[in-house]
């Protein structure tokens, strides 16, 4: 007999998870369109790459972690480095991507979380770095916010 998932869950699912479904589904897909982006736009040198942050201590979220200092222990708790992120932490790896240095790193999904889930989400923007002939995209998961770069 074959398994069907009914609408009728989605009707009485609580919000959370609801919400947490939609969160987890959109992430899912942007990881898989950033690989066919990638192929698409590579032989145009434009690479395609996905940021995903861990905790970050932003205004994100009604700064829940910044206002929470019970999750922001929590969460520094659980990572190897001790801490939560902070907006630079995110930059550097997005400076970096952007940068002719990275030319060769492409259709990945970038994990910036301190390590977090060795114990244990956009925003999409678009940079020239200078280099003759080379692009950026870089898409955003979870709680960054914009970085000038």
């Amino acid at each position: 007999m074959r398994e069907v998932v009914s609408s009728t869950f989605l009707r009485v699912a609580p919000d959370f998870l609801i919400r947490a479904i939609r969160y987890a589904s959109m992430n899912g897909a942007i990881e898989v369109f950033i690989k066919y982006l990638a192929k698409e736009l590579g032989p145009k040198d434009i690479g395609a790459n996905v940021v995903a942050p861990g905790p970050v201590d932003t205004d994100f979220n009604n700064a829940a972690i910044r206002n929470n200092p019970q999750m922001k222990a929590a969460l520094s708790s659980i990572s190897p480095l001790g801490r939560v992120g902070v907006v630079d932490d995110i930059g550097s790896v997005v400076a970096f991507l952007c940068a002719g240095e990275a030319l060769m790193i492409n259709g990945q999904r970038i994990e910036v979380s301190g390590g977090i889930n060795v114990y244990a989400t956009p925003l999409v923007t678009t940079y020239a770095p200078g280099k003759p002939g080379y692009n950026s995209i870089i898409m955003f998961i979870g709680n960054c916010q914009p970085y000038n770069v």
